[in-house]
């Protein structure tokens, strides 16, 4: 077993890409190169629900190369992607940021490591105006912003604000 390596496997002829593509069918035979091998500690349910957010918001986070320290913003916090790459950057020394369109579950958010979740009108232009996004940019700027949604933030948060650091902004595919 090859242990689901994505989104190319080592089987030649084997199609790339996630195996719940077709998950709606009411049976679905797998090739073994789309297994993973799930941790004891994982339930069923758990398993099945990681896949495509899990393996996508981890990836990113890998990709990243973040450091202890660093600014990391996470806009869209209640996604799941978005919660997915919450729950990755736990443990990391990271100043961690989110963005959300309400406060509703600011607690279990900030509970997973979050310092600010800060409520945002994305209609709005100047929604990164938010004060605790522009006091972070004051002292240095976000160093990682993460946006599953990116067509919705991308402009707004680096457009007009010259005085943010270099972002590294990632796509989420």
């Amino acid at each position: 077993m090859n242990n689901n390596a994505y989104p190319e496997t080592l089987f030649p002829g084997l199609t790339p890409g996630i195996p719940t593509n077709h998950g709606s069918r009411e049976y679905h035979i797998l090739h073994e190169g789309k297994l993973a091998k799930m941790p004891d500690n994982m339930t069923y349910g758990c398993g099945a629900a990681f896949s495509i957010g899990g393996q996508t918001a981890y990836s990113m986070v890998r990709r990243l190369g973040i450091e202890e320290g660093m600014n990391v913003l996470v806009t869209s916090a209640k996604s799941n992607t978005s919660l997915f790459a919450i729950n990755a950057l736990r443990g990391r020394g990271v100043n961690l940021y989110a963005t959300s369109t309400s406060n509703r579950f600011e607690t279990e958010i900030k509970a997973m490591g979050v310092k600010e979740l800060c409520v945002v009108d994305t209609r709005s232009q100047r929604f990164m105006e938010h004060p605790v996004l522009l006091e972070v940019a004051r002292r240095g700027g976000f160093h990682c912003v993460i946006d599953p949604y990116y067509d919705l933030h991308l402009s707004p948060a680096v457009g007009s604000h010259g005085h943010w650091r270099q972002i590294h902004y990632l796509r989420f595919v």
